[in-house]
């Protein structure tokens, strides 16, 4: 590298610093850029394999899946605020709890004719 005369001993030991700083960063931007890459070949060797052990598992995953599954949860309406929420099995219909406003209520169910 060549130096100007005319420059300060000063400065010449500040650039040298400088330009070894940016030395040290490079190297190790470099280092975190090939770990990254490594990780993410890492994630995708997961994921291949991940998927390999769903398909023996539940080899006919995708053909069973329904879309509409939720559509047979009952949804309940609170008496007192009106907010709907669904009615798991666990819940006792004898005995619910609204979640939005905390009002207890009971389901009267009937039979359909």
């Amino acid at each position: 590298m060549s130096v100007d005369k005319n420059v300060d001993n000063n400065e010449c030991k500040s650039i040298e610093e400088l330009t070894e700083a940016l030395k040290e960063a490079s190297k190790c931007i470099y280092e975190l850029k090939a770990r990254v890459e490594y990780l993410e070949n890492y994630i995708k060797t997961i994921d291949y394999n991940i998927q390999e052990i769903e398909s023996a598992v539940f080899p006919n995953a995708n053909d069973e899946y329904d879309d509409n599954f939720c559509e047979d949860i009952p949804v309940v309406n609170c008496p007192k605020c009106g907010a709907k929420f669904e009615l798991v099995s666990t819940d006792d219909p004898d005995n619910l709890e609204c979640p939005l406003c905390g009002t207890q209520f009971k389901i009267e169910f009937s039979d359909p004719e």
